[in-house]
């Protein structure tokens, strides 16, 4: 995977982006506003479009295992299918894992090079971009699933970006739509524990709104971004009224980790099965 152009690609720009999204913060600091907004959500901010960019990646890397013939060879030589998509899906999952690492790891050390405002310490903000990685467990499954079975490099790329511009509009559509429903709610109401902000709609939609709330990972990632701000403006005693409960960050994980596993091992048994069934003559 190393030797692939797209994967250095892929981490060339986790390391570009942050020097360029700091550098240009940097310049606003200094020159057009003293006093700048924290940046701690910048060293998370790839779950944004994270989905985006392993959908560019794993359909181009494995389109390319297809293009090469190197799927057809490991079957030759012995290998099994259930074996050769587990390897393919364990190698864009570590090439994903080493993306999202290093863009964390270049925004802090930037962020604190630059001296730019930041309030919360590494040791805070490590869990919430070590939760980044179920995000990426499941848009790596998604898109494995995907790739391993168009076996196009034209076709698997299209494919594979359209369903991540889906997931990423609807997962965002769906935050902001229960985000402002709850903004509208005075807070004495939301504090009782038995008031449903969805009562008064469809039944249908007070099922799914939530599901996909809590298992988009583009949803999971808004409301990650969300505890960080909240937790450093909490902190830095910016919100007086706001308390971070220590169940929250637990409960955002808890909930991610299920929602993600399951996507994980749904898409790899739908793939696995399919793939055993695919003509690769």
């Amino acid at each position: 995977m190393c030797r692939s152009k797209i994967f250095r690609i892929c981490l060339l720009f986790s390391a570009g982006y942050p020097l360029f999204q700091m550098t240009l913060r940097l310049i606003e600091r200094t020159f057009y506003y003293p006093v700048s907004e924290p940046v701690d959500t910048f060293t998370i901010l790839d779950l944004m479009f994270l989905g985006i960019v392993l959908a560019a990646f794993v359909s181009l890397y494995l389109g390319r295992e297809y293009s090469d013939g190197v799927i057809r060879n490991k079957l030759i030589i012995g290998h099994s299918r259930m074996s050769i998509y587990l390897a393919n899906l364990l190698t864009v999952t570590l090439g994903a894992f080493l993306m999202h690492g290093i863009f964390f790891l270049a925004m802090f050390l930037l962020g604190r090079l630059y001296g730019l405002p930041m309030e919360l310490g590494f040791g805070e903000l490590a869990p919430a971009a070590l939760l980044g990685f179920l995000f990426i467990i499941a848009y790596a499954s998604i898109f494995t699933m995907v790739s391993m079975l168009t076996a196009s490099g034209s076709v698997g790329p299209v494919v594979a970006l359209i369903i991540a511009f889906f997931l990423m509009i609807m997962g965002i559509s769906i935050y902001s739509a229960l985000s402002d429903m709850y903004a509208e709610i005075p807070p004495e109401l939301l504090a009782d524990p038995g008031f449903n902000p969805l009562a008064s709609r469809p039944k249908w939609q007070q099922v799914l709104f939530p599901l996909l709330y809590n298992a988009l990972p583009s949803s999971q990632a808004m409301q990650l971004m969300d505890y960080v701000a909240y937790a450093g403006a909490a902190k830095a005693g910016h919100l007086s009224t706001v308390v971070i409960e220590p169940t929250v960050f637990p409960l955002l994980a808890g909930t991610s980790a299920l929602y993600d596993l399951l996507i994980a091992t749904f898409t790899t048994a739908i793939g696995i099965l399919l793939f055993r069934r695919k003509d690769l003559n």
